[in-house]
Parts: C-alpha cells; structure tokens; sequence
C-alpha cells in the first residue's frame, strides 16, 4: 500500500505574499514563517492528501482488483460506500468484474468538489493536515531564507482504510522566503 501512495506524485507549489507591514528585509521570525506556510495552505485549499475517482454513469469506478475491493467492503461495511459492478464491464480476456461504489451522505465531509468542468469526477480526502513545523531558517542572501517545511497529517476514515490505520504520513519540502515592494513571498512545492 506505501507503494501506492508513493508512486502518487502530485505537485503543488504555493506562492503567498504578506503586506509590507510584516517586511522587515533583514530579519523573518520562525513564527513569521510558519504563518505564512499556514496561511498559504489554507488559502491555496492545498489541506488535504486525497484520492481521484471518475465517474461512470451513476457510480466511480474502483477497478477489480480484489485486495482493493476488500477495502472498499471495509468502507462499505462502516456506512461510507456502497459497491455495485459496473454493468457491461468485462472484457473477453478478463474474467473479473469491475466495481464501482456511490459516496453515501456520511462520506460527504471527506469529499471534495470537483472544479468547475469536471463534473464526472470527485476527490476524497485521505489525509488532512494537521501539522506545520520548520526547521531551521537559514539566511541565504541578504534578502533571502530558506527552511525545511514538514506537513503532518491525519488520516480520515477513507484513509484509515484505504492507506492503513497506522501509517506515518507525514512529507517535508524546501520553503523560499522573500521580501518584495508589497511583502514576504513564500515558495514551496509539496510531493505526494
């Protein structure tokens, strides 16, 4: 399953900028940048790890394979799915079903709306971030700093499931911090 998650790779980068007030060209506080890591997280809506699934006709396709269906049975099971096979769905050379599953109203919190065209597929929200720390601000240039940001997070019942009720998720990435005529910018990519 860990492989699964890291052959996931999904890339955000995240740019914020703080009014001039919080500029002070010489000096940017650890409290001052975790701040702004927040509040860029936040305002890019980039709080949650999730998982994509595509609509066919009235249900989400979630494949064959039988180890991934037994986790969806878990799911289904705890009242967040309900699995159906896809009609018309086999091939001559594979003898397995495919299934699919509807979100029922107690998975409505973990989904995610899809943007606007996309209306045949949703996201479900594996993982929430629950912790930002830095390590050590390092002064690169006179008008430059750079960290290490590591986002802590929560696994979310799909996750729990989906992913193992005991993984570690936890990912860290470079942040760039500069001052600008209208405030601190911040730059980091997170890597799923």
């Amino acid at each position: 399953m860990k492989a699964m998650v890291l052959s996931c790779l999904i890339v955000f980068s995240l740019t914020f900028a703080y009014p001039a007030d919080y500029v002070n060209a010489n000096e940017l506080s650890r409290d001052e940048a975790i701040k702004m890591i927040r509040e860029v997280i936040k305002n890019e809506q980039q709080t949650d790890f999730t998982k994509y699934y595509q609509k066919y006709g009235f249900l989400y396709n979630i494949g064959a394979e039988d180890g991934i269906i037994n986790k969806y049975k878990e799911l289904e099971q705890e009242g967040y799915v309900r699995i159906k096979p896809l009609p018309e769905n086999k091939s001559s050379t594979d003898l397995k079903t495919a299934y699919g599953i509807q979100f029922t109203d107690k998975a409505s919190p973990y989904m995610t709306k899809p943007n606007e065209g996309s209306e045949d597929r949703t996201y479900i929200s594996l993982a929430k971030v629950e912790s930002v720390e830095i390590k050590e601000l390092k002064k690169i240039s006179p008008k430059e700093y750079k960290t290490e940001v590591s986002l802590g997070y929560r696994l979310t019942p799909f996750g729990e499931i989906l992913l193992g009720k005991g993984m570690n998720f936890q990912r860290s990435q470079d942040a760039f911090f500069e001052p600008h005529d209208n405030g601190w910018r911040v730059k980091f990519k997170v890597n799923f």
